[in-house]
């Protein structure tokens, strides 16, 4: 699997809008199974949002043995909390 940074870009989700970084992920694969020998393709698209300190949104595809679009999902943040450290966290104990 390879991945790249795409670059930075507002996203909205159910959460709100975001600065986010746009990553992408590429892999191929290769394998025998009851349908035939064949490969595919699994492309990720993530948004990471530091605001956030995690992904808010991610796109996935997958094609089958011959290429055909097999699955493909996706998901959204719908809501976060931002913990506040504690006072000794602050203080480094």
């Amino acid at each position: 699997m390879t991945g790249h940074v795409i670059g930075r870009e507002k996203v909205s989700v159910p959460a709100g809008r975001f600065a986010a970084l746009r990553v992408e992920l590429e892999a191929f694969y290769q394998g025998t199974g009851n349908f035939g020998t064949g490969s595919g393709r699994q492309v990720e698209t993530l948004w990471y949002a530091p605001a956030v300190n995690n992904f808010v949104k991610h796109d996935y595809q997958d094609t089958d043995w011959k290429g055909n679009m097999f699955d493909r999902s996706s998901w959204e943040l719908e809501a976060f909390k931002v913990k506040q450290p504690s006072i000794g966290q602050m203080r480094g104990d």
